[in-house]
C-alpha cells in the first residue's frame, strides 16, 4: 500500500511539474482504489487521457478511452482497459528527494 504522499510523488515524477503548482500541477482525486490525476494546464479533452495511481503497490495505469468518472465509480471494471506502467511502482524515494 502506498500513502497520499507517495502518491503525490509519482504524479509529480509523471507531469514533471509540483502537485500543487497553480498553472501546470495538479490534483489527486483519492478514490478507494487509488487516485486519479486531475492536472492543470491540460489542453485535452475529459476522457482522453486519464491516470491513475493505484493505491495497492504505486501502480500507473493511463487510460485513453475511459471516462474519469467511470474511473473512480466502476475501478474494477474498467482497470483492465488502462496500460500500466510500472516505472514508478518501485520508487522508494521519500518526496524530499525531488527538487
Amino acid at each position: 500500500m502506498i500513502t497520499a504522499e507517495e502518491a503525490a510523488l509519482r504524479a509529480q515524477l509523471i507531469l514533471e511539474y509540483p502537485v500543487h503548482q497553480s498553472k501546470r500541477g495538479c490534483e489527486l482525486d483519492e478514490f478507494p482504489q487509488g487516485w486519479l490525476i486531475n492536472w492543470r494546464g491540460w489542453d485535452g479533452h475529459a476522457g482522453q487521457l486519464s491516470v491513475v495511481i493505484e493505491r495497492e503497490g504505486g501502480l500507473v495505469r493511463y487510460f485513453t478511452t475511459v471516462m474519469p468518472q467511470q474511473i473512480v465509480n466502476e475501478y474494477e471494471a474498467v482497470r483492465e482497459r488502462g496500460h500500466p506502467d510500472d516505472r514508478w511502482t518501485d520508487l522508494r524515494c521519500q518526496p524530499a528527494c525531488v527538487s
